[in-house]
């Protein structure tokens, strides 16, 4: 594999050294979170005042309303987690952990370190409305040869480059091709 290249700090991401490890924040805000919040808002803002009207001859109509409802504040929620949060990506001498702040998502993840064999990154196509949209994940193989997504849906490649670069320098890990990797 290539020696690593320097891809500097990106601006979505911060990095903070602890005592006992470092620590990779990488921010999700984008103008796309907005939209999410604005739908999402009012989606549940109609369906709270006129949906009782506009539901009244469905049977279970407050079981559907209640559902509808659940929705739009599900959206708005990831449309405010979108502005507000970020993951951060931790290094203990014996763990990574990764955590999605401040707003709660059920998306942390624990490895340890001696289940490590690789980090790299992955590039994701998915076919949207304009077109492919292209996205990178943070990825880690273990020895058992496993493979688990870290982060994804980033748009920016250097930021994944750089936390996988951040995390293989300090725990020493020798950066190798894996298939699938995206190369410099």
């Amino acid at each position: 594999m290539s020696a690593k290249q320097d891809y500097g700090l990106p601006e979505s991401v911060k990095i903070i050294k602890h005592a006992g490890g470092i620590e990779l924040k990488r921010y999700w805000r984008s103008w796309r979170s907005v939209s999410y919040l604005a739908f999402g808002i009012l989606w549940f803002g109609f369906l709270y005042r006129e949906g009782p009207m506009a539901l009244q001859d469905i049977p279970y109509a407050e079981h559907l309303q209640v559902l509808l409802l659940s929705v739009g504040g599900i959206i708005a929620y990831y449309g405010l987690a979108q502005i507000f949060n970020y993951s951060s990506v931790r290094t203990f001498s014996d763990r990574l952990k990764i955590t999605h702040r401040p707003l709660p998502l059920l998306l942390g993840k624990t490895f340890k370190r001696a289940d490590i064999k690789q980090l790299y990154v992955n590039r994701h196509h998915r076919r949207g409305e304009n077109g492919t949209i292209i996205t990178y994940e943070l990825r880690l193989l273990s020895h058992g040869g496993k493979d688990y997504c870290l982060l994804k849906n980033v748009p920016e490649k250097q930021s994944v480059k750089y936390i996988e670069q951040e995390i293989e320098q300090y725990w020493g890990i020798k950066n190798e091709a894996v298939k699938g990797e995206v190369s410099n």
